[in-house]
């Protein structure tokens, strides 16, 4: 079930990638999705993620909270108990210090488990994995020991001195839209995370529509759809929020009722809400109550016809159980 958004009572005005990233990784399928594509075979298939859980919100401060989200995740490795702890980078370059945040999660992380398991002779295994969505490419090294500054020619002779590991990164935004992989949620957050911050953000909109429509069969779709629409009400600039307005009434006419619906959550959304007024705002409004009685007449004039059900269902797209819904009870079947 989508994990309840509750805004920040400071930042009112917008909601943060980190609850949009959390809403949908907190979904335990999704979370299981992305390790598997993810992570190397080596790993994951010697995981039992049925064990998966998660036993914290979150390691970051306050103050760093704008720049990162995190979630960490406990699973059995094995016949050990072991964490996977990601970290979602929200800066829009590269952040070259992050090796270092992560070897400070991972002590907490320790430190916790330590505070739990006092007779422990050992520490678990700790996964760190990176997502980063920014606009320059990462190319940064991704072990910790490449950000130690070794005198020249004393690396052999220092490294056993100092911590190292490598973290696992997913750069996001420049892999190409086939290597974007794993259930629907999983493709529909990554692909929102990639062109969140691009120019050609809007013309992927009509896919990520297509993608929900996979799901809205599911009681769990509409919730996905509307944490979605609030996210990119938003922080999409305001020419993008005019590039969707006019963009949904027109998708009616490929999705059906399920289209319907993220229409409506569209324009319930919040900076949709009071970004439009007088003349524009009833005209867009116009022309998606326009789509919609168009449709509705169709299945009107089908069920006056007294075609079957299954027909109607299959000509305009709608299902069964919603035909019947959005139909007035009035009409004799």
């Amino acid at each position: 079930m989508a994990q309840k958004i509750e805004k920040d009572p400071g930042n009112t005005l917008h909601m943060k990638h980190d609850e949009f990233v959390r809403a949908y990784l907190s979904d335990k399928e999704t979370a299981i999705s992305f390790f598997q594509n993810y992570l190397p075979s080596e790993i994951t298939d010697h995981i039992n993620f049925k064990t998966l859980s998660m036993p914290k919100d979150s390691f970051i401060s306050k103050k760093m909270a704008r720049y990162y989200s995190d979630i960490l995740y406990e699973v059995h490795l094995k016949d050990t108990q072991a964490f996977i702890y990601l970290l979602i980078e929200h800066k829009s370059k590269k952040d070259t210090f992050v090796g270092f945040q992560l070897l400070k999660y991972c002590i907490q992380i320790w430190e916790l488990y330590l505070k739990h398991n006092k007779n422990s002779k050992k520490l678990p295994i700790i996964l760190p994995m990176v997502i980063y969505h920014g606009e320059a490419e990462w190319g940064v090294n991704t072990d910790f020991i490449s950000l130690v500054d070794v005198p020249e020619n004393m690396q052999d002779a220092i490294q056993d001195y100092i911590p190292n590991f490598k973290y696992n990164l997913q750069d996001i935004s420049h892999i190409s839209d086939g290597e974007i992989q794993g259930n629907i949620l999983l493709q529909i957050m990554l692909m929102t995370l990639k062109y969140s911050r691009k120019t050609d953000f809007a013309e992927k909109l009509p896919g990520i529509f297509e993608l929900f429509m996979k799901i809205m069969d599911d009681r769990r779709g509409i919730e996905y759809v509307e944490i979605f629409l609030e996210y990119l009400s938003h922080q999409l600039p305001n020419d993008y929020i005019d590039v969707v307005d006019n963009a949904i009434p027109d998708l009616i006419e490929k999705g059906g009722a399920k289209m319907v619906t993220i229409a409506q959550s569209w324009f319930r959304s919040g900076k949709r809400e009071g970004k439009k007024e007088g003349k524009q705002e009833g005209k867009l409004e116009g022309k998606l109550e326009g789509k919609i009685e168009g449709k509705l007449e169709v299945i009107r004039q089908m069920l006056a016809d007294n075609m079957p059900l299954d027909l109607i269902s299959k000509y305009t797209g709608y299902p069964k159980n919603q035909i019947l819904e959005l139909v007035p009870k009035t009409i004799q079947l």
